[in-house]
């Protein structure tokens, strides 16, 4: 992503190449922000 210009990102097979689809920018920012926030949780699960 670093470097990326576009509201989406596509999609593509790893085996051979075929279009599945894209991804927006908005899911993949929320998609961090809840992984980020559960490596929170458990991290102060500890406390």
């Amino acid at each position: 992503m670093r470097g990326f210009v576009g509201d989406a990102v596509p999609a593509v097979a790893r085996v051979d190449g075929r279009y599945l689809g894209a991804v927006s920018e908005a899911d993949m920012v929320s998609a961090w922000l809840d992984h980020v926030a559960r490596i929170r949780e458990e991290e102060n699960a500890a406390l």
